[in-house]
Parts: structure tokens; C-alpha cells; sequence
């Protein structure tokens, strides 16, 4: 049997420092429809100071929130509201464990509660960051539907899944890079390979879940 819920972090020396939010890319219908398909839903971002979560469609819709209200931005408690009760506060204290561990990566696979009140298995994957006092600043990220993968087995990750894994926090990192640089040029390179690689390891998680039926 698989664990119930998962999280990892792993900390970092450097305190990366972001200045502002990153507005959720906008994309179109169709390519929403392809990767939410693959089970990829979206970005989501934070602003701890003014205590603010934006997140594009797909996000939105699995925590129950209204996309417009993701769009523009929900208080964290609202938020959280969306999560499945019993992992409310293994959610909170995963992101404020990862925010007083330094900041860096952050991993966390917990259950939602989605707009049409269906249970939905999700997989969290992005970076934290804080500021030069190591108070909590932002993160940023992308949310993976796994409710098939979970239904399907406990199995761990193949090689192709953990190098796709690698490649979305180096994404995520280079995104709050560009940031910091001003670079718009190359940060919407950057966010094209952020959701490129979302779908792609949404893909392979659906690839290990069919396997796992055979």
C-alpha cells in the first residue's frame, strides 16, 4: 500500500531573494485541454508577505477554487480550504517546515477536493524562497494530477520520471533567475520549458501507472 501522503525538501545554503510574483502563464483552450489530458494542471504561485496564492485554471479547479479568484489571488488559508481535511495540516506544516528549513526545493503529494467535490491525488513540485533573514518570501511551481498513478500502485519512480523530476526544480530555479535579471526574453523561455516538462513527467507518471495494470 502507498503511503497516504508524501513531502520532501531538501535545503539549500544560498537564500535565493524573489522580488514579485509571477503572473501564471496564460495559454490557450486547447492547449489546456492537452495538458490537463496528460494530467498536468498547472503553475501556482505565492507571496507569503501578503499572504496571497495565484494559480492558473487547471490549479484552480482542483482545489474548488473559482479560476478567476485563482487568477488574481486567494488568501493561503482559503487555499488550504481546498485540500481533503485530513491533509490540511500536513500541507501547512510542510510548507511552513520547507520556508524554516532555508528555502530550495519542495515536493508534497497530498489529496484536493476539487470544484465538482471529487477527491483528486495531486503532486506539488516547485522551490521556496526567503528572504536574507530566512523569513518566507515566495515560491513558485507546478501542480501534477496523480490520482491514476495512486489508484494503480505504490511503485516507486523509474529513471526517466526522478530525470524529469531534476529537470522541473532546475526549471524552477532558472525561472526565479530570470526574474531577478529582468529578462523577459529568456523568462518565457523558461516558462515553456516549465510546462513542457510538467507534461511530460504527467505523462510518465500515467506510463508507470498503465504498467503497473499489465
Amino acid at each position: 500500500m502507498p503511503n497516504r501522503r508524501s513531502f520532501t525538501h531538501r535545503s539549500v545554503a544560498a537564500k535565493q531573494i524573489v522580488p514579485r510574483m509571477l503572473p501564471p502563464k496564460s495559454i490557450g483552450s486547447s492547449e489546456t485541454a492537452i495538458l490537463t489530458e496528460a494530467g498536468f494542471l498547472g503553475v501556482w504561485d505565492t507571496d507569503a508577505r501578503l499572504d496571497l496564492v495565484r494559480c492558473s485554471p487547471g490549479c484552480a479547479e482542483a482545489f474548488g477554487i473559482p479560476v478567476e479568484a485563482g487568477r488574481v489571488g486567494v488568501p493561503l488559508e482559503a487555499f488550504l480550504a481546498g485540500c481533503h481535511p485530513e491533509d490540511r495540516d500536513f500541507l501547512a506544516k510542510a510548507v511552513s517546515a520547507a520556508y524554516a528549513d532555508g528555502g530550495g526545493p519542495f515536493e508534497a503529494e497530498y489529496r484536493t477536493i476539487d470544484s465538482e467535490g471529487r477527491v483528486r491525488w495531486v503532486l506539488a513540485r516547485g522551490r521556496m524562497t526567503v528572504d536574507e533573514k530566512c523569513q518566507p518570501l515566495a515560491s513558485r511551481g507546478i501542480l501534477i494530477d496523480v490520482s491514476e498513478n495512486r489508484a494503480a500502485s505504490g511503485e516507486t519512480p523509474d529513471e526517466r520520471s526522478r530525470l524529469l523530476e531534476r529537470l522541473a526544480d532546475h526549471a524552477i530555479a532558472q525561472r526565479d533567475l530570470t526574474e531577478r535579471l529582468r529578462m523577459p526574453v529568456l523568462r518565457r523561455l523558461v516558462d515553456a520549458l516549465l510546462l513542457e516538462t510538467g507534461r511530460e513527467i504527467a505523462r510518465a507518471l500515467r506510463l508507470e501507472s498503465r504498467r503497473s495494470l499489465n
